[in-house]
């Protein structure tokens, strides 16, 4: 875990099985579950890659992407091969918006609805249900914050963080003593 905190990217990586990534690397993120709510490696830089020889591409980079935007990185793109082009190498442009990234230390980063909207969940949840997230969306200077600070966050996306943020706060009531 430690190395995956301390690096400057992420590159994560799986075969389809059954429509899916691997048990492995599944196995790997259920032992993140933590990450949900205190997440070590938010706005880094990261990169999904898939393969196989059959379908399910798609599906798989779908749900590696999910785990990935409850972990707060930067999503720069993905790439995946199939048996139809599985021994074709991959090219610069298909690392680029990665490596552009990595470069910028994930500043400057777009966030989609649906990453403001899984934050602010998680910012709702800190605020209201769970007193150690609550600490450490403190300490770190989250919980004011519609997303990541280093996130380039447009007046539209700001009014839906902040509304969202506020309606979940009166709908998810704080948890008594």
């Amino acid at each position: 875990m430690k190395k995956v905190i301390e690096c400057d990217g992420l590159i994560i990586g799986t075969p389809v099985y059954l429509n899916n990534m691997s048990g492995v690397l599944k196995n790997f993120f259920d032992r993140t579950c933590s990450w949900f709510h205190r997440t070590p490696v938010s706005q880094k830089p990261t990169l999904l890659l898939a393969n196989t020889q059959g379908s399910g591409i798609k599906k798989t980079l779908n749900s590696v992407k999910e785990v990935m935007i409850q972990w707060g990185v930067c999503l720069t793109g993905s790439i995946s091969r199939n048996g139809r082009n599985f021994n074709k190498p991959i090219k610069r442009h298909e690392l680029k918006n990665f490596i552009t990234s990595v470069n910028l230390n994930g500043y400057e980063y777009i966030p989609s609805f649906k990453e403001i909207y899984t934050y602010n969940v998680q910012r709702t949840l800190a605020t209201n249900v769970f007193p150690v997230d609550k600490k450490y969306w403190e300490e770190n200077n989250l919980i004011d914050s519609v997303y990541f600070k280093s996130a380039k966050i447009n007046l539209i996306k700001k009014f839906y963080g902040n509304a969202l943020y506020k309606f979940l706060c009166k709908v998810i009531k704080p948890i008594e003593n």
